[in-house]
C-alpha cells in the first residue's frame, strides 16, 4: 500500500516536471512578438522576432575596436532568458572572433551594437557576465527598442520593472576637468549608475580624421551632457536608424524618461582591458543630434535636431601668478541635470585656472541670463581657509538651483558668464565695535554709525555709515546689528563639493533650500539680486512699524514679540554663522517647529516666527571680506508735536466747546 501511493506521488512529479519543462520550452521559443513594436517577418524583413530564434541560430553583431571603423564578429544564439530585462526578455548569446578576443570578450561601450541573424537584426548587445571567458552575452530584442523608439514619435510608454543584467554600458567619459573635479563628479552620478573616467575630445587640427562619420548602426554614438572645454559623454553603439531617428545601447543610460542631451560622433581611442570588465575609451566627435528617450531597452533621439543648452562664459584670472584663462562650455538644460553638471565643471575650469587647491580671496562677478527675466547680476568677495574655488561657486551654484527649482513658473536658463579673480593672500577684515552717534532718535530721522574694523595683520579702518528711520517706524527700543553682509545668512558659504572643514564637519553638506519668503518669482529675483555681499558692512534693525505714530495708550510692544525665544546647538556644515547672526544657535519655539506658525500668533512678521520681515538696512562698500558681528541699542521715541508761537500743541481737529450749565442760587427772603 505505501509502494503504490509512493510511486503514485512519483508519476505526478514526473508529470509535472515534463509539463513544467514543456511549458518553458513555449515561453522560451514561442514567445509572441509585440505587436505596436515590430512587423512580423511575413511583412518586415529587416527584423527577427525573439519568436523565431531557435538556440545554434548563428549569426554577426557589429561595433567599433578602434577609431570609427564598423567590425563584424560571431555571434551564437544560445537561449531566451524570460523577464530577464527591467521590462521583457532577454536573448542569451555566445560571442567569438579574433577581435573580441583581443578586446578581451564583451566590453563597456559595446551596448547597442546591432545583432543580425541571417541578415535580419534581431537586437542589440547590452550585457554581460563579470569576469566572462566564455564570451556570454546579453542581447536587447528589437522588438523592445523600437518601442523607445516609437517613443519619439509620442507612443504611450510601457512598464518597468528593475534590471538584473550587468548592463555593457560605459564609464562616463571626461575631459576638461580637475582630478578634484572628477571624484566630485563621481559622487554626484554614482547613485545612477555613471562612473567618469578621465577620457580625451576631439577637435580641429588633430592628425586623426575623423571626417564623415555618421550615425549608422555599429557605429559609435556618445551620450553627452556638457560639451566643449569640458566634456562629459557616455559612449555606446548605434542600433538602428530610421530616417532620421535612431535607437542605440539597449539599455537605459539612467531610466530618466523623456531627457535632452546631445548625441555625438565618436572615436574609440583604445580598449581597456579588466578582470571583471574591459571598457572603450572613447572621445567625442561632433554633435549631430538629440537623444530625447531613455528608456530600458535603450536610447532614441533625432539626427540633426539639437537641445537646449545652458552657455557657460568662464574667465579665471590667477593674481598671484598674472595668468588669465577662459573656458566656454554648453551644459544640457534640465532642473535636473545643469546644476549637477555645470558644478563639477564650472569647479574643474576653475581648478585649472589657478593651478592648485587651497586658501584665498577672490572677487567673483557673475551674470544669469534667462528667456524672459531680467538679468541676475551679482558682484561679491569670497575668502576661505582651506578651499577659494569650490566657495567662490557657492552662491552661482544656489541661484542656478533657486531659479530652476521654484515654485512659481520654469526658467529657462540661457547663459551664464562668470568673471573669477583669486589671489593666495587674506583680505578680510573683522568687525570690532560700533557706536552710534546718539542713541535716541525719532521716526523719519538719521544717524551716523561709527564702525571700526580690523584688516589682517593691519591698521584699524573706521567707516561712517547713516541709518535713515522710517517715518511710520513705532516707538520702542530696538537692537541695530553691525555685521559683514555674508555674516548670519546659513547659505553663504555652502559648497557642494566638500565637507566643511572649516567648522569641522565630517559628513557631506546636502544641498539646501534657502529661506526666502517671496511669494512671486519676480520678488524672488530681487530678493536674491538685493542681498547684502560679503564685503558689505551691514547696518539693520527689525522695526515694529504701525501706520501711524503711536499714541500715550499704546503699549510697548518687543522687537520679535511673543513667544518667547528659546535656543538648541546648531552646527552649521558649511562653517558660516547661524541665519539669524548668532553663531551656532538657532532659535526654536517653545512646544513646536521652529517657523510654525500657530493661531495665537499676532506678533509681527519676524524671522522668528518663520515670517522674514523687512530690515530696516544700510550698506557700505568695502574692499575686505567682512568678519565678525556687533551691535548697539537704540530708542525710536515719538516724534515731537508741533507747536504754535505761543507754545500750544497745534492739533488738526477743531477744539470742542462745551456749554455750561447754569447755577442755580438760592437766595434768602428778608
Amino acid at each position: 500500500m505505501e509502494r503504490a501511493r509512493d510511486f503514485s506521488r512519483h508519476r505526478v512529479f514526473v508529470f509535472s516536471l515534463m509539463l513544467w519543462l514543456g511549458l518553458m520550452g513555449a515561453v522560451l521559443w514561442q514567445w509572441p512578438v509585440a505587436a505596436a513594436a515590430v512587423e512580423t517577418q511575413s511583412s518586415d524583413a529587416r527584423f527577427m522576432s525573439v519568436g523565431q530564434l531557435r538556440e545554434g541560430m548563428k549569426g554577426v553583431a557589429k561595433t567599433v575596436f578602434h577609431g570609427t571603423t564598423i567590425e563584424e564578429f560571431d555571434v551564437e544564439i544560445l537561449s531566451v532568458l524570460p523577464d530577464a530585462g527591467a521590462g521583457g526578455d532577454l536573448i542569451l548569446g555566445k560571442v567569438s572572433d579574433e577581435v573580441i578576443e583581443r578586446a578581451g570578450g564583451v566590453v563597456q561601450g559595446m551596448s547597442g551594437s546591432p545583432v543580425y541573424v541571417d541578415g535580419k537584426l534581431i537586437g542589440a548587445i547590452s550585457g554581460a557576465y563579470r569576469n566572462n571567458p566564455d564570451g556570454l552575452a546579453a542581447i536587447t530584442p528589437i522588438e523592445d527598442m523600437l518601442q523607445v523608439l516609437d517613443r519619439v514619435q509620442g507612443t504611450e510608454p510601457i512598464a518597468l520593472n528593475p534590471s538584473t543584467m550587468v548592463a555593457a554600458k560605459t564609464p562616463l567619459m571626461a575631459s576638461g576637468l580637475s582630478s578634484r573635479a572628477l571624484n566630485v563628479l563621481a559622487e554626484q552620478t554614482g547613485s545612477w549608475g555613471m562612473y567618469p573616467v578621465e577620457g580625451g575630445q576631439m577637435g580641429s587640427g588633430k592628425a586623426i580624421n575623423t571626417e564623415d562619420v555618421e550615425i549608422e548602426p555599429g557605429a559609435a554614438l556618445g551620450l553627452q551632457w556638457v560639451r566643449g572645454d569640458v566634456n562629459l559623454t557616455s559612449i555606446g553603439t548605434v542600433t538602428y536608424v530610421d530616417g532620421d531617428n535612431f535607437v542605440a545601447f539597449g539599455h537605459t543610460a539612467g531610466n530618466w524618461g523623456k531627457i535632452n542631451a546631445f548625441a555625438s560622433t565618436a572615436y574609440v581611442n583604445a580598449i581597456v582591458r579588466s578582470r571583471d570588465i574591459g571598457f572603450k575609451l572613447a572621445s567625442p566627435i561632433e554633435t549631430v543630434g538629440t537623444v530625447s528617450e531613455d528608456r530600458w531597452a535603450g536610447i532614441a533621439g533625432t539626427i540633426g535636431q539639437l537641445p537646449p543648452v545652458v552657455h557657460y562664459d568662464v574667465r579665471v584670472r590667477d593674481k598671484d601668478s598674472g595668468t588669465e584663462s577662459n573656458y566656454q562650455f554648453d551644459v544640457v538644460r534640465s532642473e535636473q541635470f545643469t546644476s549637477q553638471f555645470s558644478s563639477s565643471a564650472l569647479l574643474g575650469v576653475l581648478d585649472r585656472g589657478i593651478d592648485r587647491l587651497g586658501p584665498g580671496t577672490s572677487r567673483v562677478v557673475y551674470r544669469v541670463y534667462t528667456d524672459d527675466l531680467e538679468p541676475i547680476i551679482r558682484d561679491n568677495v569670497y575668502y576661505s581657509t582651506i578651499d577659494i574655488s569650490a566657495v567662490s561657486l557657492s552662491e552661482l551654484l544656489e541661484v542656478t538651483q533657486l531659479l530652476l527649482r521654484n515654485e512659481f513658473k520654469a526658467v529657462d536658463i540661457e547663459r551664464v558668464e562668470l568673471e573669477v579673480d583669486i589671489d593666495s593672500s587674506r583680505q578680510t577684515a573683522t568687525i570690532e565695535k560700533a557706536r552710534p552717534a546718539r542713541t535716541t532718535v525719532a521716526p523719519g530721522e538719521s544717524v551716523n554709525v561709527e564702525v571700526v574694523i580690523r584688516p589682517y595683520r593691519g591698521e584699524r579702518e573706521t567707516k561712517i555709515i547713516r541709518l535713515d528711520i522710517p517715518e511710520n517706524a513705532q516707538p520702542s527700543s530696538v537692537h541695530v546689528s553691525v555685521r559683514g553682509g555674508g555674516y548670519g545668512y546659513l547659505f553663504t558659504d555652502y559648497s557642494p563639493y566638500h565637507d566643511g572643514a572649516d567648522a569641522g564637519g565630517e559628513n557631506k553638506s546636502e544641498d539646501p533650500s534657502p529661506p526666502s519668503n517671496a511669494e512671486s518669482l519676480d520678488k524672488l529675483i530681487k530678493e536674491v539680486s538685493q542681498r547684502p555681499r560679503h564685503q558689505d558692512l551691514v547696518v539693520e534693525f527689525v522695526p515694529y512699524v504701525n501706520s501711524k505714530h503711536g499714541t500715550e495708550d499704546d503699549e510697548a510692544v518687543p522687537v520679535f514679540g511673543e513667544p518667547e525665544i528659546q535656543f538648541e546647538d546648531f552646527e552649521d556644515p558649511s562653517g558660516a554663522s547661524g541665519p539669524f547672526g548668532t553663531r551656532g544657535l538657532v532659535p526654536v519655539t517653545e512646544g513646536r517647529e521652529f517657523g510654525e506658525k500657530t493661531a495665537e500668533d499676532s506678533s509681527p512678521a519676524s524671522p522668528w516666527n518663520g515670517q522674514y520681515a523687512e530690515p530696516v538696512r544700510s550698506t557700505l562698500a568695502t574692499q575686505y571680506y567682512l568678519e565678525g558681528e556687533t551691535g548697539f541699542e537704540l530708542t525710536i521715541v515719538a516724534p515731537p508735536q508741533p507747536r504754535d508761537q505761543e507754545g500750544a500743541v497745534k492739533s488738526d481737529a477743531p477744539l470742542e466747546t462745551v456749554e455750561a450749565e447754569p447755577i442755580e442760587v438760592e437766595v434768602e427772603a428778608e
